[in-house]
């Protein structure tokens, strides 16, 4: 059997007789050994433990060099990219840090994250764990470790309700605008929710976006982490506002005035 492993072409002897039956199975073999290496839960000493390859390798290097390589050369978008340097610096690093890479177990992980759902929910627990999954994953194509432990470990399950929705009652609005102190965050409350617009889609809108003709605001960009970037749904939407939205638009129009680029980016 020849398969690619680590950028080198590996040939392995199997235990199959030559024959069509014995073909099947290897062809079988080889692609559960294809399919593990791309996971990252190939065990080489597994498969072919008379390998010469077969010997397990022990590293040192603690986890948290790994974790900042994922961190560091990661291919993600800014809020993505912060929102992992926070998970990482609050629950991975804290945890797993200063521990060999070698040394860290599947049923050990699996504690860990267990302890993380008395603090956090299910999404983002799992979104931690992505942290982890990965740096296991560059290891484990640099040679440093044979497995990787956190492929083991699947997501947790999600449950979407529409009972869990939670919305604010008119009283807790009453309260947010009392404590509001400036209009413009005044203004701003009303517009949130009297349209049910997304924070970041709020911040970064334009006169222009709104048709006070048909009582809308169209979606075109948001505001994150401070870039204004197209939408998480990656598409335009028109959404629908309340007299309480327009009418808090006019008393935020006097203050900023038509030419205004954006509306609620800042107080002035």
């Amino acid at each position: 059997m020849t398969f690619m492993y680590r950028g080198e072409r590996r040939r392995e002897l199997v235990p199959f007789r030559p024959t069509t039956d014995g073909f099947k199975k290897a062809v079988t073999m080889r692609n559960i050994v294809l399919q593990e290496i791309e996971l990252g839960t190939f065990d080489y000493a597994h498969h072919f433990p008379a390998s010469k390859y077969a010997s397990r390798q022990t590293c040192d290097e603690q986890f948290q060099t790994n974790v900042a390589r994922y961190l560091a050369h990661g291919d993600h978008s800014k809020s993505t990219s912060i929102a992992n340097v926070r998970n990482a610096n609050k629950h991975v690093i804290p945890a797993l840090a200063h521990r060999p890479i070698a040394a860290i177990t599947a049923t050990e992980l699996l504690s860990w994250r267990t302890g993380l759902l008395d603090t956090l929910s299910p999404k983002s627990v799992n979104n931690v764990m992505v942290i982890v999954r990965q740096a296991f994953a560059l290891a484990v194509a640099d040679g440093l470790i044979s497995i990787n432990p956190a492929m083991a470990i699947k997501n947790l399950k999600l449950r979407r309700s529409a009972s869990m929705a939670d919305p604010f009652s008119l009283d807790e609005i009453a309260l947010l605008r009392a404590h509001a102190g400036d209009e413009w965050l005044v203004n701003l409350i009303d517009v949130w929710w009297g349209s049910g617009v997304r924070t970041g889609e709020l911040i970064a809108l334009r006169w222009e976006h709104i048709d006070d003709f048909n009582d809308q605001i169209d979606i075109h960009v948001s505001h994150v982490a401070g870039d204004v970037l197209i939408p998480k749904d990656q598409e335009h939407r028109t959404i629908a506002m309340f007299s309480v939205a327009k009418d808090a638009l006019a008393r935020q129009r006097k203050t900023t005035g038509s030419e205004a680029q954006t509306r609620f980016a800042t107080k002035k």
